[in-house]
């Protein structure tokens, strides 16, 4: 294994350890708290670092020096993430119109439809190329009909979640409310910029490579925040002020 192999590898490793607590910290909360919109935004962190579960998977093919998998063995450990994130967050997203109930299922039937075409195109059309980018890893470029639809996911994070968010977080008056929303907001962005980016780059270079999976780091963490504010802090935000005491006073 090259110096390439073993940083692409090393630096993949801490963001999925990041989203993989955060999602068992969530599935905790919902035993406590039992609200489903709990357990699906475990299952959203959970499918937003799957998505890199591939790279992650032969480097330690790598380091143990076993046979590499195939390139639908390859496909299979992540592709089934991509459509998760994408319903998952979307949905917790239209949930967030409280007076508009009918539009998380209105985004849910959409996105399961989508969904279906999507894992067609992978497992059934096998809509991809797999090319060998070093010893070990490995570029996936995507079909025409499947990049169409990734595209798709992509928007609906900047076009969707992001601005629901921000103005959620904008017209709040509760400030831990108002600091959540907007933290999911920019991590949203961030998520975003990092899909782009690792759409049109190469995993050798390095470079790229490194500041993609900072900003992911990044993000996971604004995103962890925003989604799973520890209680005192949630309290601290929302005490009134000295000078909102006074007032009160």
């Amino acid at each position: 294994m090259d110096s390439i192999e073993l940083v692409i590898g090393i630096i993949t490793l801490i963001p999925m350890a990041i989203g993989y607590v955060i999602a068992g910290l969530l599935i905790g909360r919902y035993f406590l708290r039992k609200k489903v919109i709990v357990l699906i935004t475990a299952f959203m962190f959970i499918s937003l670092v799957s998505i890199w579960i591939g790279v992650c998977i032969i480097f330690f093919i790598a380091i143990f020096n076993l046979p590499t998998p195939s390139d639908m063995t390859y496909i299979f450990s992540f592709a089934w993430a991509i459509p998760i994130l994408a319903t998952t967050w979307n949905f917790i997203t239209a949930a967030l119109f409280e007076k508009q109930k009918f539009l998380k299922f209105i985004i849910l039937g959409l996105f399961f439809v989508v969904d279906v075409i999507f894992l067609l195109l992978i497992y059934w059309k096998q809509d991809f190329i797999i090319e060998p980018n070093s010893m070990i890893y490995r570029d996936t470029s995507f079909g025409i009909y499947t990049s169409i639809i990734l595209y798709f996911y992509v928007a609906s994070i900047l076009l969707f979640i992001m601005p629901t968010y921000f103005w959620k977080g904008i017209n709040s008056k509760l400030r831990s409310t108002k600091f959540k929303n907007i933290l999911v907001a920019c991590g949203s962005l961030l998520f975003s910029i990092i899909a782009i980016l690792d759409g049109i780059i190469t995993i050798d270079n390095l470079p790229i490579a490194i500041v993609n999976r900072t900003i992911l780091i990044l993000a996971l963490i604004i995103l962890s925040m925003g989604y799973f504010t520890p209680l005192k802090l949630d309290i601290k935000l929302d005490s009134p002020t000295k000078t909102e005491k006074k007032i009160i006073i």
